[in-house]
C-alpha cells in the first residue's frame, strides 16, 4: 500500500505537470499559434481529482483530519487554473500545519 508521503508526492508531480501544460497553452494561445484550444475542463478535472488526492494526503501526514473540514476546497483547482504559476507555493500551503480550508475560496487575498 502505498503511503500518505508518496501519494502527496505523486499527486504534487500531477498538479505541478498540469499546471506546467496550463501555462504552457495559454501561452500559445495568446500567441495565435493555434485557434479554438479549450481545454479548460479538461485541466479542471485534472486538478480537480489530482488536489482532493494531494490533501487527502496532507491531511493524513498532518494527522489533522477533522470531521467535515478538509483541507481540501473546490476553489483550489480554480485557483491553480487562474494561477498556474503559483502552483509550487499553493502546494506548499496546502501541506503546511497554518493552512485552513478557505485560503482558496473565492473573494480572498491569496
Amino acid at each position: 500500500m502505498a503511503t500518505a508521503k508518496w501519494r502527496l508526492e505523486k499527486a504534487g508531480n500531477v498538479i505541478r505537470s498540469t499546471c506546467f501544460m496550463i501555462r504552457h497553452t495559454k501561452s500559445i494561445v495568446s500567441q495565435g499559434l493555434v485557434d479554438g484550444v479549450d481545454l479548460r475542463d479538461d485541466f479542471h478535472q485534472i486538478l480537480w481529482d489530482a488536489t482532493k488526492l494531494y490533501c487527502d494526503a496532507a491531511e493524513e501526514i498532518c494527522g489533522e483530519k477533522k470531521s467535515g473540514n478538509d483541507l481540501w476546497s473546490p476553489d483550489l483547482p480554480k485557483y491553480l487554473f487562474e494561477h498556474p504559476e503559483k502552483c509550487d507555493d499553493s502546494l506548499k500551503i496546502v501541506a503546511s500545519e497554518g493552512y485552513r480550508d478557505n485560503y482558496y475560496d473565492e473573494g480572498s487575498s491569496a
